[in-house]
C-alpha cells in the first residue's frame, strides 16, 4: 500500500486537510481521514501492525478495544498504530485491452 498525491477525483465534501489517499495493489483506493486517530466502535481504520498496513474494523468491548483484520486476525489496540479512519474504498478498473 502506498500513499498517492491528491490528484485523484475527490468529491468536495470529502476533502479535508487530513484526507490521504492510499493505493492498494493497482486498483484499490482507500480514502483515509488522518486527523481521526482515536478509534470509535464500528468504524474502519487504516492501521500499522508489525509495520504492515491493514484496513481493520474496530470493535469495543467495555473499556477494551480490538481491531479485526481482513483475515479475521485480532489486533489489540495497544499493538496498533492508527493512521486514520477509513472514509471510503473505491475499486478502479483499468482496461487491459481495447475492443473496436
Amino acid at each position: 500500500m502506498k500513499e498517492l498525491d491528491q490528484t485523484v477525483d475527490v468529491p468536495k465534501k470529502e476533502f479535508t486537510q487530513g484526507l490521504r489517499i492510499f493505493l492498494e495493489g493497482d486498483r484499490t483506493l482507500h480514502f483515509v481521514e488522518t486527523q481521526e486517530r482515536k478509534p470509535t466502535a464500528d468504524h474502519r481504520y487504516l492501521i500499522l501492525h508489525h509495520n504492515q498496513p491493514l484496513i481493520c474494523d474496530y470493535k469495543a468491548f467495555g473499556d477494551q478495544g480490538v481491531f479485526i483484520g481482513p483475515t479475521q486476525q485480532l489486533v489489540p489496540l495497544k499493538e496498533a498504530k492508527v493512521l486514520g479512519q477509513l472514509l471510503e474504498t473505491r475499486i478502479t478498473f483499468t482496461p487491459t485491452t481495447q475492443v473496436n
